[in-house]
């Protein structure tokens, strides 16, 4: 038969059990010390993960830039030889194109060639002016020489011929006188009659006015010589004091001094043009080709423009970075910025590494990138729906590494803080 009790009997319910009774079992169980162990690193990892975001200011919205420098064209022209893509390191002096222009006008220049050559043949003129009248003047100053050589020859004779006359006549009057004595005393003996003794005085006094004169002739003809040794013709029918020749020659030499004159502004002129087509030549020159070369050791970072592309002076053609002179611009949450430690040394890693690199912190700026700053080479990604400040933190770059261009690289940044209180890194860090 059915037992009854059987059937009335209620199945065994387990009783719960209470949380001393589950430590307990715990504390039996053979993996107890990995589980503390577990729990135990579980807290100090959300121990350290509060108080180090309190000591830095950590990141990943930043990146590796540098400042823009832009290579422009210096004239209007075609622009050739660019290089054929970005990211070539160039060296200072390096060439980077050529700006060609082929309808430059070269007018002006061709005015100033002008002008010199004018100037150039009226100075040639001149010279040759200079020595038609150099020959003519000597010409003339020969046959001046030649007249007052025969002029003093001629006096010379005169004079010596005036002297012989004056000596005749010197002895012409010492025989008259003589003769006029001997009469004198013939006449007192009754010998001579008045008669012949006056014909013997009027002799006498004939030879002496003869003497007389001819002496005054001797000494007229001896003052024309002399003057005429010094170059002066003081003799009758001379119209001047100088020949006809002598004074062709002095006027000869009065048109070659306002030849000369003439001659120094005509070199002036032509040397002043020659300068001045010079320095025209040389502009036109710049101004159909330029070349364009790099001002310093640079990464090419963009290619503004394009083989055969015509660039407008001032146009910017080529962008270029110093890789000697890298920082990175990190935005961070304005809140944090009173926290943010200055000259202080942050920790960087670039994304794809695992190696840290290290930097100073330079600035931290309120003011937010503005994505039109095109002297940057690279900005941090936009976060327009927050409020963000700017870290500046200059990067330890090799002089001598030229490969080590990390522009445009994104890092994750860890920033040191001041050293304020925990507490209140903590309240502006969550709040």
């Amino acid at each position: 038969m059915h037992d009854p009790s059987a059937t009335l009997a209620a199945p065994a319910v387990p009783m719960p059990r209470t949380k001393s009774a589950l430590w307990e079992r715990f504390l039996q169980s053979p993996w107890r010390p990995v589980k503390a162990l577990l729990a135990g690193g579980t807290l100090a990892a959300g121990v350290f993960g509060v108080f180090s975001e309190n000591t830095y200011v950590s990141t990943s919205d930043a990146i590796v830039s540098a400042y823009v420098l832009p290579v422009r064209t210096p004239v209007e022209g075609t622009v050739r030889g660019l290089p054929i893509t970005s990211g070539l390191m160039v060296q200072r002096g390096q060439s980077l194109g050529q700006v060609d222009n082929a309808l430059v006008d070269p007018a002006h220049f061709d005015t100033l060639r002008t002008e010199e050559n004018g100037a150039e043949a009226t100075m040639r003129a001149i010279e040759h002016e200079q020595v038609v009248l150099s020959r003519q003047r000597s010409q003339m100053i020969a046959r001046s020489e030649l007249h007052m050589s025969a002029v003093r020859d001629r006096l010379q004779q005169e004079l010596a011929e005036a002297e012989e006359t004056l000596r005749t006549r010197e002895v012409t009057e010492v025989e008259a006188h003589k003769e006029a004595t001997r009469g004198l005393s013939l006449h007192e003996l009754g010998v001579v009659a008045q008669a012949d003794l006056d014909k013997l005085v009027s002799a006498e006094d004939v030879a002496t006015r003869e003497r007389a004169a001819e002496q005054r002739e001797v000494e007229s003809v001896r003052l024309q010589y002399a003057s005429a040794v010094r170059g002066i013709l003081i003799e009758p029918g001379t119209n001047s004091d100088v020949p006809y020749s002598r004074q062709r020659a002095d006027e000869l030499a009065i048109k070659m001094a306002d030849n000369e004159r003439m001659l120094a502004s005509s070199r002036l002129v032509a040397e002043q043009a020659q300068a001045a087509a010079q320095v025209e030549l040389e502009r036109t020159e710049r101004l159909r080709h330029a070349s364009l070369d790099a001002p310093m050791d640079a990464l090419v970072w963009k290619l503004n423009a394009v083989n055969g592309e015509h660039a407008a002076a001032g146009d910017t053609v080529v962008s270029l970075v110093d890789c000697k002179r890298q920082f990175i611009l990190a935005q961070i949450s304005q809140n944090r910025l009173p926290d943010v430690a200055l000259h202080q040394r942050a920790t960087y890693r670039l994304t794809g590494e695992t190696t840290d690199r290290s930097g100073i912190v330079l600035s931290a700026s309120g003011d937010p990138l503005r994505q039109d700053e095109t002297s940057l080479a690279a900005l941090p990604g936009s976060t327009a729906e927050k409020k963000t400040a700017l870290v500046l933190i200059g990067i330890d770059t090799p002089e001598s590494d030229a490969s080590g261009c990390l522009v445009g690289r994104e890092v994750r940044v860890l920033i040191p803080t001041a050293p304020t209180n925990s507490a209140v890194r903590w309240f502006r860090s969550y709040f």
